[in-house]
């Protein structure tokens, strides 16, 4: 999480205002209770991100407190949000858009995402974006810059865990993603950042190369899921072979 490079440990703890010997108890663990403007001076000493900043304040306040698990009805949504959510996506019929849980689980989808994603025809234990990215076999001809997409779902699992730290779904899911060497390499550098938006390209078996903007927002009814559309500029080669994907989708609305 360092954005310091070379910075010593006396170097850290002057700029942060601590004695060496204070950070070093804090590097071993031997200080759990920490207070914020501490944590809040080592944060601007490393240079860490509003993100990151959060992701610290939450890993001290875990060390005070009882653990806690994703709350129940955070976890779920209700069928009025549900069917508002399927709604809002099947009038989206120009942009792809997909709505991922906290665990990056597929949890809905319109027909072009599913055009260009293959969700219908994934297994339902499949239907998630870190085992698409992680356990699918053809991924990396699927993506071709899959690195980029692996260490953003990587970093916004970061936060999820940071979270949740004793959630026993999220802590389960972490060990099965770490049978992937390439999941356990990008979890060991601790990038921390929230999945938010930015370029992406995905290679159609039927229609070539798509290029798309994504941008992921936060739903007020579940503030742990995530919509992501996929845009595109008007006229583009990708709006051409969306439009012919599009018109092969008979249905509108993802079956469910």
């Amino acid at each position: 999480m360092r954005r310091v490079p070379g910075l010593r440990r006396e170097e850290l703890a002057s700029i942060a205002g601590l004695s060496v010997d204070y950070y070093t108890q804090l590097e071993q663990g031997r200080r759990p209770q920490v207070s914020t403007s501490v944590l809040d001076a080592l944060a601007r000493a490393l240079r860490l991100s509003p993100t990151e900043h959060e992701h610290l304040l939450r890993l001290a306040a875990a060390r005070r407190e009882p653990a806690r698990s994703a709350p129940q009805e955070q976890a779920e949504v209700t069928s009025g949000a549900t069917v508002d959510l399927r709604s809002l996506l099947a009038l989206m019929d120009r942009v792809p858009a997909i709505v991922l849980d906290r665990k990056l689980d597929f949890r809905e989808w319109n027909s072009l995402a599913d055009a260009v994603f293959g969700i219908n025809e994934l297994t339902i234990s499949r239907r998630n974006a870190a085992r698409h990215v992680f356990a699918n076999p053809v991924a990396a001809d699927t993506y071709p810059d899959l690195e980029d997409v692996a260490a953003d779902l990587v970093a916004h699992l970061h936060v999820v865990a940071g979270r949740y730290p004793d959630d026993p779904e999220i802590v389960d899911f972490v060990r099965e993603l770490s049978r992937s060497v390439a999941f356990r390499e990008l979890w060991a550098r601790y990038e921390v950042r929230r999945k938010s938006g930015g370029r992406t390209r995905v290679k159609h078996p039927l229609v070539g190369m798509l290029e798309f903007e994504y941008q992921a927002l936060s739903l007020p009814c579940d503030p742990d899921a995530l919509l992501i559309t996929y845009t595109y500029p008007p006229g583009s080669d990708t709006d051409d072979r969306l439009r012919l994907l599009g018109s092969w989708e008979a249905d509108p609305v993802t079956p469910r």
